[in-house]
């Protein structure tokens, strides 16, 4: 969503060209078309698989490896001084490819979703001086996608470019709200397949159900409500369900059918 937005609002003064692996689905390439955007496929594309041997580990560096050789070979030929590259990549690990795109004067753009995770001393040692690298490089931008992660960036940059580094939120489009809004008849289907047509008050958040997304802080919060307002509900709606062990943890909030 965060990248459709800004397709749409690049159009008339930009073309918007996104490179993506082939493979990708078929919803998400209608969207970009949609959005005004076109779309041109990678052969290579990074190891999505678990890492449990250094073979593995091994396996994943060379794919994205090759991965970031075949990007920079699709945009060399570009006129950089026209365009604008927003990658998605993480500028810890692909700093070689950010670099070589400034050495061919390209203006990159990266966009820092979530904050990085726990890691041992030697490996927060490297990223921490990749960062200080890609961040004092002129022509490039990071920017983080929620107050949040840019405040515990602050452990991986300085201060100076933790000034600098603006917040862009994912975008909203208030008409398509609106216009589902005014849809009814797709409400009223939503609200009887998921039993919401009892009166009560529903309170929703959509995501994947994971620590990042402050899921124990909405089931904390739902508790302290729920004591004063009986009438609510609170709705999570992810792309799958709770494991056992998440499940009891969810159980141990006493929310019962109020989630």
């Amino acid at each position: 969503m965060y990248f459709l937005a800004i397709i749409k609002r690049a159009l008339g003064s930009r073309n918007a060209l996104v490179l993506l692996p082939e493979g990708s689905p078929a919803d998400l390439l209608e969207f970009i078309v949609q959005a005004g955007g076109r779309y041109e496929f990678l052969r290579n594309s990074l190891d999505r698989r678990p890492t449990k041997t250094p073979v593995s580990k091994i396996r994943r560096q060379f794919f994205r490896i090759r991965s970031e050789f075949e990007i920079f070979w699709r945009v060399r030929k570009l006129n950089f001084r026209s365009t604008a590259i927003h990658i998605e990549l993480a500028p810890w690990q692909s700093w070689l490819l950010i670099l070589a795109l400034r050495c061919l004067s390209a203006k990159v753009f990266v966009t820092v979703h979530n904050p990085l995770p726990s890691v041992s001393l030697f490996r927060r040692t490297l990223w921490r001086s990749r960062l200080c690298i890609v961040s004092r490089l002129s022509g490039v931008r990071l920017i983080a996608s929620n107050r949040f992660t840019k405040e515990r960036m602050a452990e991986w940059l300085a201060p100076q470019m933790i000034r600098k580094m603006p917040v862009a939120y994912t975008a909203v489009d208030p008409e398509l709200i609106q216009a589902a809004l005014e849809n009814d008849a797709m409400l009223d289907v939503l609200s009887n397949r998921f039993g919401l047509r009892d009166g009560k008050k529903n309170i929703l958040c959509v995501g994947q159900f994971v620590d990042r997304k402050g899921r124990w802080i909405f089931l904390e919060c739902a508790a302290i409500l729920l004591r004063r307002f009986p009438e609510l509900r609170f709705v999570w709606l992810m792309p799958e369900a709770a494991d056992n062990d998440t499940a009891a943890k969810i159980e141990s909030y006493r929310l019962g059918p109020a989630f």
